[in-house]
């Protein structure tokens, strides 16, 4: 028998010094979630599983103080939040650290046969409207 801790994130069993917890992958990406797990590794044993129920099994086991576990797991759950805010924020901000960088290599004094030119995709220069392309800002040429 489960112990819920919220509609979308369940804890699912403690046995074995082992505790299972059921995370959706509607409120937080995988991406999210893996993220999350590895700045848990140093404190515990984690393995993933998808579940077929669009939710992501994790299983935490205990590396020394089983004890310390339920609170690994509750400290878990606050950084997938802190995981997701950064992933919206990287998100929303996108655009505007294209065009920062864009910004510092165009002004910079740049070997031009040295470094090849990427530009960034139509949609990035539709927005950024500073005049000319990225690779023509990036180039010198108008």
């Amino acid at each position: 028998m489960g112990l819920s801790l919220t509609s979308e994130t369940t804890i699912l069993s403690a046995v074995d010094e082992c505790l299972t917890l059921r995370v959706s992958v509607a409120l937080y990406t995988e991406e999210v979630v893996f993220r999350a797990c590895h700045r848990f590794t140093d404190r515990c044993y984690i393995h993933l599983a998808p579940n077929g129920n669009g939710e992501i099994v994790i299983e935490f086991r205990a590396r020394s103080d089983a004890g310390a576990l339920t609170a690994t797991v509750g400290e878990f759950q606050n950084e997938l939040i802190d995981q997701r805010v950064r992933a919206d924020i990287e998100r929303e901000t996108r655009l505007i650290r294209q065009l920062i960088v864009l910004q510092a290599f165009a002004e910079a004094d740049i070997d031009q046969e040295a470094v090849p030119v990427r530009s960034f995709s139509s949609d990035a220069r539709s927005q950024a409207s500073l005049g000319g392309s990225a690779s023509e800002r990036v180039s010198g040429t108008s």
